[in-house]
């Protein structure tokens, strides 16, 4: 580690391109990392859902849920298992133990479910086998309304007309529609006419099931060409349900339209999605699994114009979420922090160490480390998220420290009289092993957060390997791009006949220091502006004067603003050097010899100091237990949800008067409304497994942005809940 330093000063090219080779692969590594709120955590839960209509809580419990429960529950890994029967739907989850291979384990439930199939009833529903995902939320929620169109047709144009278009955006995996009625071609059996024709329900049924059939036909082949032939028997239109005989009745065929009514119309509604207090559908848009969460929101947010085109004539689509607004919003307040750290860092550094050079030295190696650290977060699978950007916003302070410890022992050394190259050399070979040593103390800490088991450990191993990556990239940066900088920045002054040239230490704000020729001789061409160095390179020949041309183009304009900020900055440095740094030096010589004088009374009474140490420390305890605590930080997302639970068994018309009532209520006492969906009752499918029984519903609420209200989106919440306690039941 030590000769590391000197092959560095020594070959200060490769290793300046090393560094670039570094940032270049960080920049890469930052193009490509995946952005979203919270590290990927997939929750160790496996769930069972089945379905068998029209049974009730007690025989589904006996006939479904207990088997599966028996059968499943010998799985390896399972530390609890937890059942609820319902009305028609059976729900058995599964608790692993954290790190369990989930995708291992629900291969064994299917297998074991497998083998007790042909035990459960035969009406019932296959069981369907899934785990839980924070990442299959949807990333964007739409809202189809209309004052025009019936709930019918607005889902017949979500599911027809949009979610195909939806599907085909970059980075979607699908899209789901809830809300809004299925269409169903309902017969009303008129049961004296069926009597009277001597006709059964069962008769009826078996008759239409077999008239709405395709059935294959073989394959007829012409010449060189074969043909794919199939009987087309399914009903096109309603007339032909309404004409199709089902009977006959003393020698003449009975029509369906003889015995029942025929209508187009409607599935008994199981559930109901109402927007801005009418019935509505929303769109849930689900993301790819590796794809970006902003860059699929945005995607679908980009080409909410073309959806829109299509509509009909009354029909509006709006945007209830977007998960990418939060997590914009999110890591753009800590990128805003992560720089106003480093300008923080940098102002301390300009301040303590007094030299701009230093400070620009050190401040150097901030960007390098925490852009190298991309790379290996890319490389490691590490999202951009609020817990690794938390990492590399607490890395910042980390690394700078190795830096700055270097960089004082060289310049220890050169205080000593020795050559800028030696001291670069000599300085980092001597702390090489403290800044190693140091670094893996810190090291120690954040490390074995990577062994921490359950939620906890996977939330926070993006924090641990984020500041680990940055602070082992700081040690190489320290060791090797400090001493070169060092080497190039604080070269020896001149010593020419005038002899008057002055050491080229960190207080020298001006240009760089002239430089010697081969012979120990003052260089005149050192001291000569770009720009006359520019001139005598035109003159040299025709080539030259030819290639000079473009370059005078691109030069004449700007070198006006580069006299102006060389002028300026000037000033700047000639009074930090003349005025600012000698004050700051009397500053920390008396802030010095006050640490000096407090120093020599503490240490002749050694006992009190400690004891007084201890005492603080006590008295901090009881303060500790009454902080409290929790998971993660209430922040305000502009968004409320409500969860409305009814008594099990309520039917979906009761259950909406209460979400009606709710509603009347939140667009009373919320001025800062923006937007309220309703989704109450139960759901076709594994959607169907977080509300068995249609008991339950959510209403979600969205508000305008925290700068346009008074109150914050926790005031709202509270009283929200105190008025919503008037609604019965």
């Amino acid at each position: 580690m030590k000769n590391l330093s000197k092959i560095a000063v020594k070959r200060p090219v490769t290793f300046l391109m090393a560094s670039l080779i570094l940032i270049g692969f960080g920049i890469f590594g930052l193009m490509n990392l995946r952005l979203n709120l919270y590290p990927d955590v997939s929750f160790p839960t496996v769930t069972v859902y089945t379905t068998y209509e029209g049974v009730a809580p007690e025989d589904m419990e006996a006939l479904i849920t207990r088997p599966i429960e028996e059968t499943v529950g010998s799985v390896s890994g399972i530390e609890r298992v937890r059942s609820l029967s319902s009305q028609g739907a059976s729900v058995v989850r599964l608790n692993f133990s954290w790190g369990t291979d989930l995708f291992f384990a629900e291969t064994e439930v299917r297998k074991r479910l497998d083998m007790i199939r042909r035990s459960l009833p035969q009406d019932a529903d296959q069981p369907i086998v899934f785990s839980y995902d924070p990442n299959d939320e949807p990333v964007v929620v739409l809202t189809l309304t209309s004052s025009t169109r019936s709930p019918r047709e607005l889902r017949t144009i979500a599911t027809q007309q949009l979610e195909q278009r939806i599907e085909r955006i970059s980075g979607v995996a699908s899209a789901a529609t809830a809300g809004g009625y299925d269409r169903q071609i309902n017969i009303r059996i008129r049961n004296a006419d069926m009597r009277a024709y001597n006709l059964s329900i069962a008769d009826i049924a078996g008759t239409l099931r077999q008239e709405n059939i395709q059935v294959p036909a073989g394959q007829l082949e012409e010449g060189e060409t074969t043909y794919s032939l199939r009987t087309v028997g399914d009903f096109r239109n309603i007339d032909q349900i309404r004409n199709t005989i089902v009977g006959s009745f003393d020698g003449n065929p009975v029509y369906l339209r003889d015995v029942a009514r025929i209508e187009d119309g409607i599935a008994q509604p199981i559930g109901n999605v109402r927007v801005q207090g009418n019935d509505g559908v929303v769109i849930n848009v689900y993301r790819q699994s590796d794809s970006n969460v902003v860059m699929a929101a945005g995607g679908v947010m980009g080409s909410l114009d073309d959806l829109r085109a299509i509509l009909p004539a009354g029909v509006q689509l709006d945007v209830l979420t977007n998960q990418a607004d939060f997590i914009e919003m999110s890591i753009s307040n800590l990128i805003r922090t992560g720089f106003q750290a480093v300008f923080l860092v940098m102002l301390m550094l300009l301040i303590f160490l007094r030299s701009g050079r230093s400070s620009l030295i050190v401040a150097i190696s901030i960007p390098v480390s925490i852009i190298a650290t991309f790379s290996i977060m890319h490389w490691a699978d590490v999202s951009m998220n609020i817990i690794s950007l938390s990492g590399l916003t607490l890395a910042v302070g980390l690394v700078v420290d190795n830096a700055v410890v270097v960089l004082e022992n060289i310049f220890r050394f050169k205080e000593d009289g020795k050559e800028s190259g030696t001291s670069a050399v000599a300085g980092a070979q001597e702390v090489a092993a403290p800044v190693v040593m140091s670094t893996l103390t810190t090291l120690v800490v954040f490390l074995p957060v990577l062994f921490v088991p359950g939620i906890a450990g996977l939330l926070f191993r993006d924090l641990a390997l984020t500041v680990s990556f940055a602070l082992i990239v700081s040690v190489l940066v320290a060791l090797t791009l400090i001493p070169v900088m060092v080497s190039r920045f604080f070269r020896e002054p001149d010593t020419g006949a005038s002899g008057n040239s002055t050491e080229g230490d960190g207080s020298d704000e001006g240009g760089a220091p002239g430089r010697s020729d081969a012979t120990g001789q003052s260089n005149p061409d050192s001291r000569k502006t770009p720009f006359r160095r520019l001139l005598d390179w035109r003159s040299r020949n025709m080539v030259t004067r030819i290639l000079s041309i473009p370059v005078f183009l691109i030069v004449l304009p700007v070198y006006p603003i580069y006299l102006a900020l060389a002028w300026i900055f000037g000033g700047i440095g000639s009074f930090f050097r003349n005025r600012t740094a000698p004050f700051l030096g009397r500053m920390f010589q008396r802030l010095e010899d006050r640490y000096r004088r407090t120093i020599d009374a503490v240490v002749p009474h050694s006992g009190v100091t400690v004891l007084l140490a201890f005492a603080l420390l006590a008295a901090t305890i009881p303060i500790f237990y009454r902080l409290g605590g929790e998971f993660f930080p209430t922040v305000d997302e502009n968004r409320i949800v409500l969860e409305v639970q009814r008594e099990p068994g309520v039917n979906l018309f009761e259950l909406e008067r209460t979400i009606i009532q709710m509603e009347e209520i939140i667009r009373r006492d919320v001025p800062e409304l923006r937007l309220i969906v309703s989704d109450y009752g139960d759901k076709i499918g594994i959607e169907g497994a977080d509300n068995p029984g249609g008991n339950q519903g959510v209403i979600r609420i969205e508000l305008v942005p925290i700068e346009q209200r008074s109150r914050s989106q926790f005031e709202i919440t509270a009283a929200l809940l105190e008025a919503l306690q008037d609604v019965p039941a």
